[in-house]
């Protein structure tokens, strides 16, 4: 029973569910009926219509049927990557360089931002 609760809690993803404009005076209404779906509402943004929570990934399509609810965004992990330093002077699967006009150690400190003792060189 446990590794079951757990399991469900894994497959459970942060969205953001977006309300129509008209049913904006009525979001707390929206926000109960996502609920009853099996949202877990932990926040609201209520100038911009958006309700915030997770869900699990068998109740989205339900979510996005929930009436007011014009959209449901599903939270994705993104990696960032500086095209600085180790990214600079890579090459795709082509052969081309794959961060063009990238500059290596811009700073003196090698940063890809100035700390307040580098010297800013003009290109």
């Amino acid at each position: 029973m446990r590794l079951d609760r757990a399991v469900r809690q894994l497959a459970r993803v942060n969205v953001a569910v977006a309300v129509a404009d008209d049913s904006r005076d009525l979001i707390c209404e929206v926000a109960r009926a996502c609920r009853a779906v099996g949202f877990e509402h932990t926040g609201t943004l209520g100038d911009v219509g958006v309700l915030t929570g997770t869900a699990l990934l068998e109740v989205l399509p339900e979510l996005r049927g929930v009436p007011g609810v014009i959209a449901v965004e599903v939270q994705r992990p993104f990696r960032t990557q500086s095209v600085t330093g180790a990214a600079c002077g890579r090459r795709d699967q082509r052969g081309a360089e794959a961060f063009p006009g990238c500059k290596r150690n811009r700073y003196s400190s090698g940063s890809p931002v100035p700390s307040p003792s580098d010297s800013i060189r003009r290109e």
